[in-house]
């Protein structure tokens, strides 16, 4: 036992001492930083894929053996850790380091409604590689855009039947995606006004994932009595076309933090068709 323990006593002195032998005759490898791609987005989080240089200016190979690192978002840390990774740089070469951090939004915006209002952020990742008993440090900083949310507005009004007393109508809702990746939205509560009366409110609560830039359409089915709505109302319906304003809430199951809402509000105007 005691000879085991001088056995690595001696290795480690001689490595100290080797590294400090052949520091003056070996030149620190640098690393720079080269791109920054996003994989595996969605509305709620997102992996961030640094891939970075790593240059050996020496006439003999070397090899990394980990990565340590630290990343930022608006300047507030969001993930560290290690990533243990054997890479060979030939001598006189480079070889290129991908390293991915996975990040949750959430963690950063203290609510969805919070996220929904920011178009991008600013990132910031700093670290270490340990390359043959040297520490070489690298760093790394940009901007990139955050996922947009789904976009809700009225396509049509189909006046289907029209009388003295009521009318029916059918309400065209549109959900939009803006986005290169497919959403899914949990339902949605709207509320609808046209020319300044309020014409049909309710909630949407089964809603096919909608594929990147695609776009839903919804047929509301509504049954008006002028009793209540007003003359204005029958005036409104017997027009070509219409100024509206829709406003509501989008319910989303976001993983690890459950039920979350993100208010919406749109204004426009929807032809009257019959």
């Amino acid at each position: 036992m005691v000879k085991k323990h001088v056995i690595w006593l001696f290795a480690a002195v001689f490595c100290i001492a080797g590294c400090r032998m052949i520091e003056p005759f070996f030149a620190k490898p640098t690393v720079s930083f080269e791109k920054m791609t996003l994989q595996d987005m969605t509305l709620f989080d997102a992996t961030l894929l640094f891939t970075l240089a790593v240059h050996n200016p020496n006439p003999v190979g070397i090899v990394i053996q980990k990565a340590n690192y630290t990343l930022s978002i608006d300047e507030a840390q969001m993930a560290s850790g290690t990533m243990n990774k054997h890479l060979s740089v030939q001598a006189g070469g480079f070889s290129a380091f991908d390293l991915p951090v996975h990040i949750h939004f959430m963690d950063f915006f203290k609510s969805a409604s919070a996220l929904a209002l920011r178009d991008e952020v600013a990132y910031d990742l700093s670290g270490t590689f340990d390359v043959m008993g040297f520490t070489i440090p690298y760093s790394a900083r940009g901007r990139f855009k955050l996922p947009e949310f789904p976009e809700i507005s009225v396509k049509s009004i189909n006046v289907s039947q029209l009388s003295l007393s009521g009318a029916s109508i059918n309400v065209m809702l549109s959900v939009a995606n803006p986005n290169d990746f497919a959403v899914g939205l949990d339902g949605f509560r709207y509320a609808l006004e046209t020319g300044g009366h309020k014409l049909v409110d309710g909630s949407v609560q089964s809603l096919p994932k909608i594929g990147k830039n695609e776009r839903v359409d919804i047929a509301v089915p509504v049954d008006i009595s002028f009793l209540s709505a007003g003359r204005a109302a029958r005036h409104l319906l017997e027009s070509s076309a219409a100024p509206y304003t829709l406003t509501g809430d989008m319910v989303f199951n976001v993983p690890g933090a459950g039920k979350k809402t993100v208010p919406f509000s749109r204004t426009g105007n929807v032809s009257l068709t019959r």
